[in-house]
């Protein structure tokens, strides 16, 4: 069943767009019956779960104090993040979380919750970084609700045992040029995230590197066959310096577009 993760939340929810792999079907007739009866059970709760699902999406913002609100409700990296989430790239993956925002700083800019993303200081980021925190902390979400939708295993794990024998415990041999920063190698969910982000924002640096490391290249083809199936993104790249570097400790901290960015959220289809 379900494997365990950081879950501070376990969402009754499927999603079977492959069957399990560890379901063996016998050639007796009842064992066949057995089986399509299952499949047709859980393609009917997927159903179910979908007209749910429709029924109450949304996502809330919270300002902390409250009085920020008044000024920061039309600044433009709430519009950004609005922008991001209304698009129709995001808005198809069933987005049903709170969002908060603190003026106060913490050691953290941003965490993910309780199915809340928190952000800290956004008084002192500019609006590229707080986007690019919003979608690193977006994929934590992501990871424990949209993925989680699976009959038998955790899909996440296609991604995880890439490069991870445990939580923080890398695999013997992982090297640098496997990982998309420095941040991404302090354990398997922030490898995760960092990789999401990389992928949104600088997808066809993150193409060329993969071509240096195939286990980089796995991770690169995740996305691509997991997330986004319809080439979203594909070979993209809103970057604003001239060169890709060799390495990044964190790829929230990399200068991009975002004009660039949400025109391209604008104009896919």
């Amino acid at each position: 069943m379900y494997l365990e993760k950081y879950r501070q939340t376990t969402p009754d929810m499927f999603l079977l767009d492959e069957e399990p792999e560890n379901i063996s079907v016998s050639s007796g007739d009842n064992q066949k019956e057995k089986y399509d009866q299952i499949i047709n059970d859980l393609r009917q709760k997927i159903e179910q779960k979908e007209r749910e699902l429709s029924s109450y999406e949304q996502v809330n913002f919270v300002y902390y104090p409250t009085i920020l609100e008044k000024y920061l409700e039309s600044s433009q990296w709430v519009k950004a993040i609005k922008e991001t989430i209304s698009s129709d790239i995001f808005s198809s993956k069933s987005m049903n979380f709170l969002l908060e925002f603190y003026k106060k700083k913490e050691k953290i800019r941003g965490k993910f919750y309780n199915n809340t993303i928190q952000m800290y200081g956004i008084s002192e980021l500019n609006t590229q970084e707080i986007l690019s925190v919003f979608i690193h902390e977006l994929w934590h979400y992501f990871d424990i609700i949209y993925l989680e939708k699976q009959v038998l295993y955790d899909v996440s794990d296609l991604f995880y045992t890439l490069s991870w024998s445990d939580i923080n415990i890398m695999k013997a041999g992982g090297e640098k040029k496997d990982f998309v920063s420095g941040y991404a190698m302090t354990n398997k969910y922030e490898d995760f995230a960092e990789s999401f982000l990389y992928y949104i924002l600088f997808n066809d640096d993150f193409r060329q590197k993969a071509v240096e490391s195939e286990i980089l290249q796995k991770k690169y083809d995740f996305f691509s066959r997991k997330i986004f199936r319809n080439d979203e993104f594909k070979k993209t790249n809103f970057r604003l310096t001239d060169k890709i570097e060799p390495y990044y400790w964190d790829t929230t901290k990399i200068i991009f577009s975002l004009e660039n960015f949400l025109d391209y959220l604008k104009k896919w289809v």
